[in-house]
């Protein structure tokens, strides 16, 4: 008898471990992939993946617990929905929506679909809720980010440290994971208090452990590893944790009777009521026709110029500094002028935004007065700056900030992370539509900003960045500091851009200058500069203030809260309202860009396109041998506006002029090459530069064309290259000769040829041209021009070859 007791008791005891392990798994592999797409703290392409993968492995893993018939009702399409927005989102704010979608498909297709399913499903949602409602009020940034550091100084102090982390870098955002567990576990499965402050506890104990660890061994850690941290100490460990506990609260769930879920009328009222507060939180300006534009230039020296790139110079600082802003704004249909004088109140009269770079001078109060009634009046104020004290710019720029509550700190923003920018909190505004990611901006090392009125608002942060004080011992290298974390340095959460509203106008603030420059601006100007003086120089359509900004909030926080709760056991009207606040911001965002968009969009100024969408052979590195920064100061100093074509697009290809392919991996289709021809034939040119191993990717558009490449290395031309001598002749890296189809023969012209076989040549095609090198390395800056040294036969002969193939057929008109 009681041997039978004891044989029974062991089983049962073993089925409930088990029960409880598979309900952990069940938990902790979808809010871990979870984590990866909601934290964006690693490569899209490394977060992407691990979170499909661990998808997939619980799909994989349990997939008997799944009914497969539901994947074809509602709930299955959501979650197709949810995978499509995690492989094709482009911010990490998308991808959390759709990993929110994906968690609540996965709770709603289980046979079971138990409490702790749908307590995934409700965090997803819950974490959401909370990054929206942070992105759209970032008045809440000082507070959280003062808070964090306040938190950490006490901490450090214990440790005899002196400590001021971010809350980024202290996990807060894993954290946050973490506790709309928490809160979903407390709502579904059981209502106990001391099991939501055990949970808080081992929060609070894992981050107190991550502050540890900082205060010892911060310094000597490689500051690109410092965002690793959270995740090894309280992200993934403490998520375990509290997955672990709600796993163990049983099956039961409580009896919530009726809720709004039942009435779908209210449900649906309450949805849109919190949709209408999201929208009704932005700030919309409308563009003006024929802006004006004023540019300070009193300080034109070492640290402003507005020179242009031209043949004749070459290699460092040779493109100038800003001399393209002007034109590029004239051609967009600005009216530009230049203030080389001290500044009057008369010089602001009918100005739409003043702009200041780097002012190394002291402003007069007469200067800031009238700068100040001109802002209030409803003018706008773009400043400029860059990093520590460079030139000593600093107290200018802060005497003149402080009407609104923003200084310049002496210090470097440093990326702490191997994602640079790319990883940064785009706050919602009209100066982000459209944005991806911070690094698009094209901001490098600057200042950060302090932020000292509740009205100063911050635009973009990094994340994972440093801020590195200056050095007030070295200006022979502008006062910058050792890239490195020293304890007493913020680490985390450092702002790059802020604005803030002034009577009836905006101040916009960049903490670096980098955007706006000669070389950047080819990348940055359509998407984004060209946005930001829309804005600056634009008229508001509809702004609540902050303090109604504030209320909209608070009221999208209510109501989505009133919404969840309410319907917490439905994890498809919880996955419903994340896709509806994803669908409200992105219709918002379209407003933003209709409203501040110029014309047709283009510019008066020829187009040329580098070819990315076929995984070309270029090389990103500043010494990479097909590194081709070189060949685009070529296309500049030529008058061609350089793009970037990511995704092959006729109708990008209809608006350009120029095509450059190099090395292209993945070939062109059938449709591209037809494409391409009809670019050519229409006055457009194609350069292609490839050698024999490398074409693959453009053989299908030669093979159309007539041309094809040899299989016989010819190698450096000239053959006794030596790079300490000067280089007196046109130069070839690894070349192999081109031959030619009987029918392409009479529109061929041969550029260059080494004994009698042609290495370089340019084939007619209707009113354009195709011009070939047999040299992927052909364009790469060590054989064209880099930083210090360059080669003047190579640059003239692409300076010729865009003269000639100009002439064939100018389509800039069309």
């Amino acid at each position: 008898m009681t041997r039978r007791t004891s044989g029974g008791a062991g089983p049962q005891r073993g089925g409930e471990r088990s029960a409880r392990t598979s309900r952990f798994f069940a938990l902790f592999a979808p809010l871990a992939a979870f984590s990866l797409l909601a934290s964006p703290d690693w490569y899209w392409l490394v977060s992407r993946a691990g979170a499909l993968t661990l998808f997939g492995t619980w799909i994989v893993l349990g997939r008997r617990a799944i009914a497969v018939r539901r994947l074809l009702t509602l709930d299955g399409v959501l979650g197709i929905v949810g995978l499509l927005l995690v492989v094709n989102g482009g911010s990490p704010f998308v991808a959390s929506v759709g990993g929110a979608l994906v968690l609540a498909a996965l709770a709603s297709i289980r046979v079971e679909r138990s409490p702790c399913s749908r307590a995934s499903a409700l965090t997803g949602a819950l974490y959401c809720v909370a990054w929206a409602a942070y992105l759209a009020n970032p008045c809440l940034f000082t507070k959280i980010r003062d808070a964090a550091t306040g938190w950490s100084g006490l901490v450090g102090s214990a440790f005899s440290c002196s400590l001021r982390i971010g809350p980024s870098m202290q996990g807060a955002w894993l954290g946050l994971l973490a506790l709309s567990l928490l809160l979903a576990r407390f709502t579904l499965v059981e209502r106990r208090w001391h099991a939501l402050a055990a949970g808080l506890a081992v929060l609070v104990a894992a981050n107190i452990c991550l502050l540890r660890l900082l205060a010892a061994y911060g310094e000597t850690i490689p500051t690109a590893s410092h965002a690793i941290l959270p995740w090894i100490v309280v992200g993934w460990p403490a998520l375990a944790v509290v997955c672990w506990m709600v796993s163990q609260s049983g099956e039961s769930t409580r009896r919530t009777g009726r809720t709004l879920s039942r009435t779908p009328s209210a449900l649906l009222a309450v949805g849109a009521l919190a949709a209408l507060a999201l929208a009704g939180s932005s700030h919309l300006v409308r563009s003006r026709p024929s802006p004006r534009v004023l540019l300070y230039s009193l300080n034109e020296g070492p640290i402003l110029n507005w020179d242009r790139p031209h043949y004749g110079e070459y290699g460092a600082y040779s493109l100038g500094m800003f001399g393209l802003l002007p034109e590029y704004l004239e051609s967009d249909g600005y009216l530009v002028e230049f203030l080389n004088e001290p500044l009057e109140a008369e010089h602001l009269a009918d100005v739409d935004v003043l702009v200041t770079i780097n002012v190394d001078t002291d402003w007069s109060s007469e200067e800031l007065a009238a700068i100040e009634h001109y802002v209030r009046g409803g003018g706008s104020l773009l400043v400029l700056g860059d990093h520590t004290d460079a030139n000593g710019t600093r107290s200018s720029h802060n005497s003149l900030l402080s009407m609104v509550g923003i200084e310049f700190n002496f210090d470097s923003s440093v990326p702490a992370n191997r994602t640079g920018w790319d990883r940064s909190d785009a706050f919602f505004h009209a100066l982000h539509a459209g944005m991806d990611h911070g690094g698009e901006l094209g901001i490098a090392v600057g200042a950060t900003l302090e932020l000292l009125e509740p009205g100063a608002l911050p635009l973009l942060v990094g994340r994972h960045g440093l801020a590195d004080r200056g050095d007030p011992d070295a200006p022979d290298r502008a006062y910058l500091g050792d890239y490195e974390y020293q304890h007493g340095e913020l680490l985390g959460d450092v702002v790059l851009t802020a604005w803030s509203r002034l009577g009836a106008g905006r101040v916009l603030v960049f903490g670096d200058t980098s955007s706006l420059q000669n070389g950047p601006l080819q990348q940055t100007y359509l998407p984004h500069v060209r946005r930001m003086f829309a804005w600056t120089t634009g008229a508001t359509v509809w702004d609540l203030g902050i303090g109604g900004t504030i209320a909209a909030g608070i009221a999208f926080l209510l109501l989505a809260g009133l919404l969840l709760w309410t319907s917490r056991n439905e994890p498809r009207t919880a996955a419903l309202f994340a896709l509806a606040v994803l669908a409200t911001r992105a219709g918002t965002e379209d407003v933003q860009e209709s409203l501040l968009a110029r014309g047709d969009g283009r510019l008066d100024h020829p187009i040329a396109l580098l070819d990315e969408s076929h995984f070309s052979g270029t090389d990103f590195r500043a010494d990479g041998p097909r590194n081709v920064s070189g060949l685009r100061n070529s296309l500049v100093r030529s008058g061609y506006f350089v793009q970037t074509l990511d995704e092959f697009d006729e109708e990008a290809l209809e608006r350009a002029q120029l095509l450059v392919s190099i090395a292209p991996v993945r070939a062109y289709t059938p449709f591209e090459v037809d494409a391409l021809e009809r670019f050519m034939t229409a006055g457009g040119t194609v350069i292609v530069a490839a050698g024999h191993p490398d074409r693959t990717g453009v053989a299908p558009l030669l093979d159309a064309v007539g041309i094809s490449i040899m299989p016989l290395p010819i190698g450096p031309v000239p053959l006794d290259r030596d790079p300490r001598r000067p280089r007196d002749r046109v130069g070839y890296v690894s070349a192999w000769p081109l031959r030619f189809a009987e029918r392409c023969e009479k529109r061929t012209t041969v550029y260059g040829s080494f004994m009698e076989y042609p290495l370089a040549a340019l084939v007619e095609v209707g009113r354009g041209a195709l011009f070939v090198v047999g040299d992927s390395y052909f364009f790469g800056s060590p054989n064209l021009e880099g930083f210090d040294d360059w080669s003047e036969p190579n640059i003239e002969f692409v300076r010729d070859l865009l003269s000639h193939v100009a002439s064939l057929g100018d389509r800039s008109g069309e």
